[in-house]
């Protein structure tokens, strides 16, 4: 298999993890994740030899490949969820816990970018909420705020681990390890912070970029509609502020880490003022997605 796997080795705790996700995938949709070749366990470390996935990852095509063939792509990316989350989709309320974990890194965030704490303030009689009184109200909020159905994760899904073989016109789904059920909307949110933080800033490919988002968004709001999912605005803002947050200790360069840490505190902020209203009446702005 030398020329044909990929060898893993760390924790054994991550390392079967991810075997029984990869197993699980299997089960599920065969071919959509790789095989399993060889697993190893000892007392403190484990390996894994995986299959390699042969074609491009999707952030290579977005940036290189024509229109035409790049929405073909797409087509094929879209049925493949649509199956995936229609296969696995599981009736009962799902929690999410975005703010969390923002919180969790928190300490890491302000290592690299200090600034992106805000401290309470007041302006005559009114108060503005600092990052961490912000961040506490969000967590209260979203205790209460349930997706209607789970359906299986990647958990982890960023375009780079979304692999396209042209020569078999599938996708490939790698770097399983936080697969697990859950709310289709925390991979969505991944998807679309993906995009948006490519650090690509040439107007043509930018737009490139801003279509890629705004086509993705659209059929996650398709999805939602057609299976009466009523929440998603405001499950999406959530999990839109904890991936521009969350991203910026990734992000040197400055006004672009503070563009994602202000489009956060946006995101967060909208969500208190609507506290106490319908969640299906919560609007999510798509111009938060677009740079």
């Amino acid at each position: 298999y030398a020329r044909e796997s990929v060898y893993k080795e760390g924790n054994p705790e991550k390392i079967r993890k991810e075997k029984e996700n990869i197993e699980k995938w299997s089960s599920i949709f065969p071919g959509l994740g790789p095989r399993v070749f060889s697993y190893r366990e000892e007392k403190t470390s484990a390996s894994l030899l995986v299959e390699f996935l042969h074609g491009c990852t999707l952030d290579e095509l977005i940036l290189t490949v024509g229109d035409d063939a790049l929405d073909g792509v797409f087509v094929i990316l879209e049925e493949t969820l649509r199956e995936v989350w229609e296969t696995t989709r599981n009736a009962g309320l799902i929690k999410s816990d975005y703010v969390r974990q923002i919180q969790k890194r928190m300490d890491k965030i302000r290592a690299v970018h200090p600034e992106f704490f805000r401290p309470e303030s007041e302006v005559g009689s009114a108060r503005v909420d600092g990052s961490e009184r912000l961040l506490d109200r969000c967590a209260r909020i979203e205790n209460d705020l349930h997706a209607p159905f789970s359906v299986f994760i990647h958990g982890d899904f960023n375009t780079n681990n979304i692999v396209f073989d042209n020569a078999t016109e599938r996708i490939h789904f790698v770097d399983l390890l936080r697969s697990a059920d859950g709310d289709y909307v925390q991979d969505a949110s991944v998807f679309l912070l993906s995009n948006f933080r490519m650090p690509v800033f040439e107007e043509k490919l930018r737009g490139r970029l801003n279509r890629v988002i705004g086509r993705y968004f659209d059929f996650i709001a398709e999805f939602a509609q057609e299976n009466g999912d009523e929440t998603l605005g405001a499950r999406m803002a959530f999990g839109l502020a904890r991936s521009f947050y969350t991203s910026t200790r990734f992000e040197m360069n400055f006004d672009f880490a503070k563009e994602m840490y202000l489009r956060a505190h946006f995101l967060l902020e909208k969500i208190v003022h609507h506290e106490g209203k319908p969640w299906s009446q919560f609007h999510l702005p798509a111009s938060v997605l677009y740079y």
